[in-house]
């Protein structure tokens, strides 16, 4: 699946048609483009709320990245604003029926627009289409990432009473992290 702008038909009434572009759009991560997530990985922001102090190893994301390619029960999907390709969202799929949020991130450059509501928005849409099976989708965010939550709020995630306490290098302490359930049955 590879969409730059999306078209929605939006009305039909008698022979007038009217559509829609979506400015946000999904597509599937491909090998040849490694260097964006690279580059994406090595931004300030996305290293600190990712939890890392400092910019990944060039070989082993490459290595990484080429092993989610090929996994199928784990998905990259880049983020396309206007059809320029501005973040990413990965993902995992359990037993079929429940789906992890890895991550969420778009580039500084683009924050603030509503882009990554949006994509998860598509991403939920997607999912119901690419994994019909999967019932459940859960993310873990942490307790100092207000804008995180609120993108998870909007697309209508309820906050849940579970968390982990994880060490993040970014903040060089055990950061708590809390579950946020989406029920895709809705």
């Amino acid at each position: 699946m590879k969409v730059g702008m999306k078209i929605i038909l939006v009305e039909k009434d008698n022979d007038v048609v009217k559509f829609a572009f979506k400015d946000v759009t999904l597509s599937e991560a491909t090998l040849n483009e490694f260097e964006f997530m690279f580059n994406l990985k090595c931004e300030k922001n996305i290293l600190y709320w990712g939890g890392f102090a400092d910019k990944p190893n060039y070989k082993n994301l490459k290595e990484w990245y080429y092993r989610i390619l090929l996994d199928k029960t784990k998905k990259i999907l880049f983020i396309n604003y206007y059809g320029e390709k501005v973040g990413y969202i990965t993902y995992k799929i359990y037993n079929d029926s429940i789906c992890d949020d890895f991550s969420i991130a778009v580039s500084d450059r683009f924050s603030g627009k509503g882009i990554a509501t949006k994509a998860i928005g598509e991403m939920i849409e997607y999912l119901k289409y690419e994994h019909f099976n999967c019932k459940t989708f859960y993310s873990y965010i942490r307790e100092d990432n207000i804008p995180s939550q609120k993108v998870h709020r909007k697309n209508n995630f309820i906050l849940t009473d579970q968390y982990e306490d994880k060490f993040l290098q970014s903040d060089n302490k055990i950061v708590r992290l809390h579950k946020w359930v989406k029920n895709l049955e809705e």
